[in-house]
C-alpha cells in the first residue's frame, strides 16, 4: 500500500467500540524487512472507523489491487449495517495507497463511497463481502466486487453482487443503480437457488 516492496496487511474488527459501539474499524499493518510487528491497534499505521454505532465497519476487508492506476496499491471495506439514510443498508469504501499508505479516516475521508439503495440490503457483508475483482475489462486498472446478500431484485432477498470498475480516478461513488454489472442469484424456487 505504500509501494515500498513489502507486502501489507489490513484487519477488520467490526465490533470495535471507540466513542460508539460497534462501529467498527479497519486497520492497516505495513511490512518491512522484519515482517510485521506485534502489537495492537493502537500500533497500526492506520485506523479507518465508521463514526456510525452498530454500522459493523470492518465485518469484510480486502485488497483492491491499484484501482487509480498510481503505482500503489488500494483497498476496499466492507460495512453492512451503515446507515446512510436506509436502515441497515450497509456500505463500502475505497481507500487509496499512498507513499506513507492509507490515511486514517473514516466514511466522510473515504476515496469512494457506495452506499445501498434498499433497507437491509446489507451491502459489504461476511463472508467475502468485498473483494478484488482483478483487472476484469484489462484496461490496467484494479477493479472491486461488492456483495449484498439481502438485495431484491425482483425476488426477495435473492442477492447479488456488484462488479465497480477503476479508472483514473479510482472506482467512483454509487449505488447498485450506477454499478457498471449485478450477478444476481437464482431467484426463490429455483431448484439451483442460491444467495450471493
Amino acid at each position: 500500500m505504500n509501494g515500498d516492496g513489502y507486502d501489507d496487511v489490513i484487519v477488520g474488527a467490526n465490533l470495535f467500540d471507540a466513542g460508539q459501539v460497534d462501529e467498527g474499524a479497519a486497520y492497516i499493518f505495513l511490512g518491512s524487512a522484519t515482517g510485521i510487528a506485534d502489537g495492537s491497534p493502537v500500533n497500526a499505521a492506520a485506523e479507518f472507523r465508521s463514526d456510525q454505532e452498530g454500522s459493523n465497519l470492518g465485518v469484510s476487508v480486502a485488497g483492491a489491487g491499484d484501482v487509480n492506476g498510481d503505482g500503489y496499491d488500494d483497498v476496499v471495506v466492507g460495512s453492512d449495517r451503515f446507515d446512510a439514510g436506509l436502515s441497515a443498508g450497509g456500505a463500502a469504501f475505497v481507500l487509496f495507497g499512498s507513499s506513507s499508505g492509507v490515511p486514517n479516516g473514516n466514511p466522510a475521508t473515504a476515496a469512494m463511497r457506495f452506499y445501498t439503495n434498499q433497507i437491509n440490503g446489507n451491502i459489504g457483508y461476511y463472508p467475502s463481502g468485498v473483494a478484488s475483482a482483478g483487472d476484469v475489462n484489462g484496461d490496467g486498472y484494479g477493479d472491486a466486487i461488492v456483495r449484498a446478500p439481502n438485495y431484491d431484485s425482483g425476488e426477495a432477498g435473492e442477492g447479488a453482487a456488484f462488479v465497480f470498475l477503476g479508472g483514473v480516478a479510482g472506482i467512483e461513488d454509487g449505488t447498485p443503480l450506477s454499478a457498471p454489472a449485478m450477478i444476481q442469484s437464482k431467484p426463490r424456487g429455483s431448484a439451483t437457488r442460491s444467495q450471493c
